[in-house]
């Protein structure tokens, strides 16, 4: 299951920080910002144990 807000540092979603186009790049769509906190969190790409809140905000 799910938990709203939070997710898992999985390969799916950490391609987005480490190798979106292939190239180990960042997706360009997310903010700069957030992606260097997500990384610090998420800093094993393949990590599937690690969770973290999607919006720190709310």
């Amino acid at each position: 299951g799910h938990t709203i807000g939070m997710a898992h540092c999985n390969p799916s979603f950490t391609n987005r920080l480490y190798n979106f186009t292939g190239k180990g790049d960042i997706d360009p769509s997310l903010d700069s910002e957030y992606a260097r906190v997500l990384k610090k969190k998420c800093k094993v790409p393949t990590d599937n144990t690690t969770i973290f809140e999607m919006d720190p905000g709310s």
